[in-house]
C-alpha cells in the first residue's frame, strides 16, 4: 500500500543490553501498528555527533517512549548506573515545551511508582508499567496510545511482533550477535512496516497530536 507522505516517527530509549530484547522488539512492533516508524540513538559512527544526533531525533519525531526501568549498575570497572535514558527524557520534556510542542513523551518502567520517587519532577505523570516481556510491552504502548483514532487489536500487534522476531533471529543465524546496531535496526524496522500493513487493514499514518494552546485572559471592562 503506496503512501503520500513519509510516515511520522516515533524515538525509543531504553537501555540497549540483550535482557531488554523483547522491550525492543515490542516497541517497534507496536509503533508500527500505529503508523508510526521507530528511530533510535543506536552507534552511527558515519553521523553528526551522537548527543546532536539524539536531540535531532527527539525534535523531529512526534511522541517519544522513555524506558527507565534498567537500574542496574554496568559490570565494566568503575560500575556505574546509565543515566542516558532519564538525560534523552529530559530532552524530551525541553523539546515538548518549546522547540516542537506538537512533541508527546510517555513512560515506561517495571516497577510501579519507582519512577515518580526516583525522579519526582514527573510526579503525576503516568507511567505505564510492564515486566519486560513482549506481551506487556504491546499492551503498555496501546494503553498510552489509546486516545488515536487508529488504534489496532493486540492480537494484530502480536502478529507484527512474530514477524519481527522472526526476522530478529534470521539476522542473528546470519551473524548479527549484536541486533542494537543500525542496519539490523534498519531491516527489522522494515519487516515491521511491512508487517504492520499487512496485519492491520486500512493502515494510515500516523497523526500528531496538535499543540496546546494557552487561554486567552478575558478583558475587564
Amino acid at each position: 500500500m503506496g503512501r503520500s507522505s513519509p510516515d511520522e516517527t516515533a524515538f525509543i530509549n531504553l537501555a540497549y543490553v540483550p535482557s531488554n530484547e523483547e522491550l525492543y522488539l515490542g516497541l517497534i512492533a507496536s509503533l508500527a501498528g500505529f503508523g508510526l516508524a521507530p528511530v533510535a540513538a543506536l552507534h552511527d559512527p558515519g553521523s553528526d555527533p551522537q548527543l546532536s544526533r539524539i536531540y535531532r531525533l527527539i525534535e523531529e519525531s512526534s511522541i517519544s517512549f522513555h524506558d527507565l526501568s534498567y537500574v542496574s549498575l554496568d559490570p565494566p570497572s568503575p560500575r556505574t548506573p546509565r543515566f542516558n535514558m532519564p538525560f534523552e527524557l529530559g530532552l524530551a520534556v525541553a523539546i515538548a515545551l518549546s522547540a516542537n510542542r506538537r512533541h508527546r513523551w510517555f513512560l515506561l518502567d517495571k516497577v510501579a511508582h519507582r519512577a515518580a520517587k526516583s525522579l519526582s519532577d514527573i510526579s503525576g505523570v503516568n507511567v505505564q508499567i510492564h515486566d519486560g516481556r513482549a506481551a506487556s510491552v504491546l499492551k503498555a504502548v496501546s494503553n498510552a496510545l489509546a486516545r488515536q483514532s487508529q488504534r489496532p487489536t493486540l492480537e494484530q500487534l502480536t502478529k507484527i511482533y512474530t514477524d519481527v522476531a522472526a526476522k530478529t533471529e534470521q539476522l542473528k543465524s546470519q551473524g548479527w550477535s549484536d541486533i542494537f546496531l543500525q542496519s539490523p535496526f534498519r531491516d527489522i524496522r522494515l519487516v515491521a512496516a511491512f508487517s504492520a500493513r499487512t496485519h492491520v487493514p486500512g493502515l494510515r499514518r500516523y497523526l500528531p497530536s496538535q499543540p496546546k494552546r494557552g487561554r486567552k485572559k478575558s478583558s475587564k471592562r
